[in-house]
């Protein structure tokens, strides 16, 4: 029944020639819940429609068609009617809003490969990542036709369900049709590789990493146990020494303490904070400041290593993180837990009997199946380099004999040879012009002042001015346009007045550019590697009682970054290497994007993720 504020009313609904009973809700939108013999009735005519909306909330569908005739919602309910849903909604274009939660909401109910658009993809592309914080754009895209303001108002506060489906539909299609605020070549690019990745990302949700029990408690008890030695081993330090207090050297207080007052030790650095790179670099002349770099490894090992298993599913053991593809750089991060922050492998050197231990989180995580990982090589270096098309950089990478940093060293200090020190300043300087970092933050990570990391930066940038003025060109047009965007056209707004960007707005313009453009080229790869396993010839093999059993075919289950890992029966390892090496080198070959610079991608393979760093 009909709530006090619904009324009831007979009216066209736009699908056909039949009039129905349809009722209004109180903002005055046209709704009709749909019984099982009207949900059969209507398929074929909503099939007909070139466009359908459909929002999923609270276990209902709420879905919609774009005809001039009507603005009517229908209302289904997913429990009783859901099985028919992939039956129905075979309009050629399916809009969504949120695609990650309406495939969460679907269950298997409406197959991914119907989806045309997500409007929050949409929405994201334009302007901002929310749907319910993008007003100016909403707005702006609301006052170029003559609707009802009702239904986006209220799809904005969330007060309607089917105001917000109503207001997709519309949306999407003034959208479409003007073509203002998005081109054609960016249409494309987020039907095809934005909306398939999201599909990818959820299906990888799905599957998760696979943990191996057995290997996370016997790390556990090696952590346990080389943190209890470190205790030890920092009694016998601080003991004799003649302070005021017993220090607690696994505080960060008492290591400050330890380090700058009692050892005295001098940095570059104007700061007092103790970081772990002056750790490790007085670690020669003070065992005992790398004792304490060791012990903050391992006490962060150890919190990660609990962190992941209090996520672990009992009955599968695997690992599920919650996805955000919605960022503002464009690259997909993952909390709960956070997958892309395990540890790399490292090992620890205790002044005992037991000498040199290894630490390898990523080892607990594997399976039976092969773990293929295929990872950019300095992609956003060679972004860059392609962006402002500075031959001397593109030469660099493009050399495959060559290391590239090597290359660009000895160019820019004019030597036949640069020192491993000298590799890694220069290294640390490239990445810090992608990443906006100042000379101050640049000393401290290469061991200078700042006044001498400043020297370093400008010297570097005079000896490639073409790279030095695509980082003046993309601060200036950031500033009149009051955006910058990445190479598919995904804007992201930067001033919201005349005051013109700030010092960190200058390294948001850089910085999402290159980073936009590397995760553009990321979605694009996943969608093409998806697309080449589905056309892979399926593998078969006989169980035990004589039977023919297809083996399922790879699946993703893992970004880190600019690195995608997947699980592959070993059956199909060896296709699944080319696959990804063509897939990730080529991801926007044949398209309207061409790069003077090659991307290289390593590819490699084991039985646990530690393994792929061997």
């Amino acid at each position: 029944m009909p709530s006090k504020a619904t009324r009831q009313t007979d009216e066209q609904t736009g699908i056909g020639s039949t009039n129905i009973k349809i009722f209004k809700d109180k903002f005055g939108i046209k709704y009709k819940p749909i019984s099982r013999e009207e949900f059969g009735r209507l398929g074929k005519r909503i099939i007909s429609n070139k466009i359908c909306a459909i929002h999923l909330h609270d276990g209902k569908a709420y879905f919609t068609t774009f005809t001039s005739k009507s603005d009517t919602v229908y209302v289904v309910n997913m429990k009783e009617d859901g099985t028919q849903l992939n039956a129905l909604f075979q309009a050629k274009t399916l809009v969504v809003y949120d695609l990650f939660k309406f495939l969460e909401g679907a269950d298997g109910s409406i197959s991914p490969d119907r989806i045309k658009m997500d409007l929050q993809l949409l929405l994201w592309h334009c302007r901002t990542n929310s749907f319910e914080n993008g007003k100016r754009t909403i707005m702006e895209l609301w006052d170029q036709f003559d609707v009802k303001k009702c239904y986006i108002f209220k799809a904005l506060r969330g007060e309607s369900e089917i105001a917000k489906c109503l207001a997709i539909i519309k949306l999407y299609s003034h959208v479409v049709n003007t073509k203002k605020f998005v081109l054609e070549s960016e249409l494309n690019f987020l039907e095809r590789f934005d909306v398939g990745y999201v599909i990818r990302l959820y299906e990888m949700s799905k599957k998760g990493l696979p943990v191996c029990p057995i290997r996370t408690a016997e790390l556990r008890s090696i952590l346990k146990t080389t943190l209890k030695q470190c205790k030890i081993n920092f009694d016998l330090i601080s003991e004799p020494l003649k302070w005021r207090r017993k220090l607690d050297l696994t505080t960060i207080g008492d290591q400050k303490t330890y380090a700058f007052k009692i050892l005295k030790i001098e940095t570059k650095s104007s700061s007092n904070s103790l970081t772990n790179e002056i750790l490790d670099q007085f670690r020669a002349k003070h065992p005992s400041l790398g004792l304490i770099a060791d012990h903050r490894k391992l006490s962060k090992a150890l919190k990660d290593l609990n962190l992941i298993d209090s996520y672990r599913n009992k009955t599968t053991d695997r690992v599920r993180s919650n996805i955000n593809y919605l960022n503002l750089t464009g690259r997909t991060t993952m909390d709960d837990p956070p997958l892309q922050m395990v540890q790399n492998p490292f090992s620890v050197q205790l002044p005992s009997e037991d000498g040199e231990i290894k630490i390898a989180i990523r080892s607990i995580f594997g399976s039976e199946n092969d773990l293929v990982a295929g990872d950019y090589s300095q992609l956003e270096l060679r972004i860059l380099a392609d962006l402002s098309k500075e031959n001397g950089l593109i030469q660099a990478f493009n050399e495959s004999n060559t290391d590239p940093f090597t290359k660009i060293g000895c160019k820019w200090l004019n030597k036949n040879e640069i020192s491993k020190t000298e590799r890694k300043q220069i290294k640390e300087m490239c990445y810090g012009i992608i990443y906006g970092m100042g000379p101050k933050s640049l000393g401290i990570k290469i061991g200078k002042s700042e006044s001498e990391a400043e020297k370093m930066m400008n010297d570097f940038k005079d000896s490639y001015p073409k790279m030095a003025q695509f980082l003046v060109k993309t601060i200036t047009e950031s500033e009149q346009n009051k955006f910058c965007k990445t190479l598919s056209g995904r804007r992201r707004y930067l001033v919201d007045d005349d005051r013109g960007l700030s010092r960190r707005g200058e390294r948001v313009s850089v910085n999402t550019t290159i980073q936009g453009t590397a995760a553009d080229l990321v979605k694009a790869a996943t969608v093409r590697i998806y697309e080449k396993i589905e056309s892979m010839k399926t593998v078969k093999k006989k169980t035990e009682d004589g039977k023919e059993e297809i083996i399922p075919k790879p699946f993703l289950i893992h970004q880190l970054h600019d690195e995608l890992i997947y699980e592959s029966p070993p059956e199909y390892t060896s296709k699944l290497k080319a696959i990804m090496q063509d897939g990730m080198e080529n991801a926007f070959k044949r398209s309207q994007w061409s790069f003077d610079v090659k991307f290289k991608v390593k590819i490699r393979s084991a039985k646990s993720w530690d393994q792929l760093d061997v």
